[in-house]
């Protein structure tokens, strides 16, 4: 793990969203939705065999996020989701990949707090808000970190990253509707790995981008925010392989490969 340097900040804007926290004994745990010379970058968590994700200085400055102040820009933006009496004060803010259950990367900014984490589709170049997600700590269960797999008879070639999940409810299996919708918004779980940027080897400053560093500190505020709650939980932490669920998604290669998820210049237009 590189030394942690997160952004730290305690002021917030007004919340515009509202949680449920109440639960029953049948209830799942409730994630909200907001619809408004050659360096190799460690990839960590003891990877091996991984292959080269360098890039270059030129190819970085594709991503508007890399501009100067994007970044820290569109934290404050973010910080209108936020609820300070629900929330707590923000304990860091990465630019990370989420890969979905469908297998698309998606560029996200990720705001962990003192009791919730949050995770933010930003436009980059409109400056806008796409849509978010919000998991309260005390109902994560289960994190895990390793290598990315597929099943055994799928023809996706396969990944050279690493990343980390983050459970909640009672189960991680996916029913056959939440399977089968690439939009769902009730998966059990949340997976994460390197935004493309922290293989810029020309920057010297990879912090923010670092799933790593993250993880890191994550697993230690869910574990004291299950204290803080006396909870009678303890989440488990474990290494191990990631399971992505998916056979030949044509559809998810195409969305990779491009970089769709992600606000960049491509040939001359920006999308």
């Amino acid at each position: 793990m590189e030394e942690d340097k997160m952004h730290t900040d305690s002021s917030f804007k007004s919340a515009t969203l509202q949680l449920n926290t109440s639960q029953g004994d049948n209830t799942e745990p409730e994630v909200l939705i907001n619809t408004g010379a050659r360096i190799k970058r460690p990839l960590s968590l003891n990877a091996t065999n991984v292959g080269d994700l360098n890039m270059s200085d030129a190819e970085a400055k594709t991503y508007f996020s890399k501009r100067v102040g994007s970044f820290e820009n569109a934290v404050e933006d973010c910080k209108s989701l936020l609820n300070s009496g629900v929330d707590g004060d923000i304990v860091g803010a990465w630019l990370l990949t989420e890969i979905d259950h469908w297998d698309n990367e998606r560029e996200k900014i990720v705001i962990l707090t003192q009791n919730s984490l949050i995770s933010v589709r930003y436009d980059f170049i409109g400056l806008k808000i796409y849509d978010s997600k919000k998991v309260l700590l005390h109902m994560i269960t289960k994190l895990q970190e390793g290598h990315f797999m597929y099943p055994e008879k799928s023809v996706m070639e396969p990944r050279k990253s690493v990343g980390i999940r983050a459970s909640w409810g009672r189960t991680e299996t996916l029913s056959f509707s939440q399977k089968w919708n690439p939009w769902s918004s009730a998966i059990p779980y949340i997976t994460f790995t390197h935004h493309p940027l922290h293989h810029n080897v020309e920057d010297v400053d990879i912090i923010t981008y670092n799933v790593d560093n993250f993880y890191k500190a994550f697993t230690q505020q869910v574990q004291n925010c299950h204290l803080e709650k006396k909870t009678g939980v303890s989440p488990t932490v474990t290494k191990g392989s990631l399971l992505i669920e998916s056979y030949a998604s044509l559809t998810s290669m195409i969305h990779n490969q491009s970089h769709l998820g992600f606000s960049r210049e491509r040939g001359g237009v920006s999308f």
